[in-house]
């Protein structure tokens, strides 16, 4: 698994890559939990090299959705494999976090 965040003109994009399970979730919500500190305007998470999404993950991504809009900062998972959409799907919330791809803001649907 690999992170990197990197600013952006609105705000900031944390790119993840690999299988996202209970042995990653630490770093993935350091590295959430920072980027948020930073209070961007928009926090992407991009989701292009995911290869596995766990349920654990899953919070990790909801709890960032929550607090980021308690600071005002928009959230979007970005470019989710199709696997990745599925999961989302499956589990409720493709309809609740905003998801675009190609960060063109064209939403996915379920």
């Amino acid at each position: 698994m690999s992170i990197e965040t990197r600013e952006v003109t609105d705000g900031a994009v944390v790119s993840i890559a690999g299988e996202l399970d209970v042995s990653v979730v630490d770093a993935v919500q350091q590295t959430l939990e920072a980027a948020l500190a930073r209070r961007p305007q928009i926090l992407r998470v991009d989701l292009a090299q995911v290869r596995l999404l766990d349920s654990r993950v899953m919070a990790v991504l909801w709890l960032t959705y929550k607090a980021a809009a308690a600071q005002n900062t928009t959230l979007i998972l970005c470019n989710p494999t199709e696997f990745v959409a599925h999961v989302l799907d499956v589990a409720g919330l493709l309809t609740v976090l905003p998801v675009e791809r190609d960060h063109s803001g064209g939403a996915v649907t379920g």
